[in-house]
């Protein structure tokens, strides 16, 4: 998948862990671009948290990754504390702008959604999760 081949990405026990190996797991992947001084991230996230653990006890097998917009590493974490039990790209890697720059992504929230190949399932993922809510998980896995 774009930009995270040799990658490592951080749980939420501080584990790092293969972003392929996290991949190839994967059915999707919704990369999550947030950060902690977003009121819009902070308020969203709650509701991300709820069809998270949806797909984890209906085995849809998505993977979110926090893609961070933080400057300060100490806030990056703490932001991603409040989060799910999923992962996150690494304070000062340089994947989160290429992740940024080569997805468009203009705004946060921003949830892109990709099939383990990295092609795009849907670049509209907060829509989406607003739209169908908890039946986001089939439209993503079709």
């Amino acid at each position: 998948m774009y930009s995270l081949k040799g990658k490592k990405l951080k749980d939420q026990h501080g584990h790092l862990v293969k972003a392929e190996k996290i991949i190839s797991e994967s059915s999707v992947i919704a990369l999550f671009f947030s950060a902690s001084w977003s009121k819009h991230c902070n308020e969203f996230i709650p509701l991300l948290k709820e069809i998270y653990a949806e797909n984890v006890k209906l085995d849809y097998n998505i993977t979110i990754i926090n893609v961070p917009f933080d400057e300060k590493k100490g806030a990056m974490e703490d932001h991603f504390k409040t989060q799910g039990d999923w992962y996150t790209i690494l304070y000062g890697d340089t994947v989160a702008t290429e992740l940024q720059w080569h997805y468009g992504i203009s705004y946060i929230p921003n949830i892109i959604v990709l099939d383990p190949e990295g092609n795009v399932v849907s670049r509209n993922g907060i829509q989406d999760v607003i739209q169908y809510n908890k039946n986001v998980l089939v439209a993503w896995t079709r």
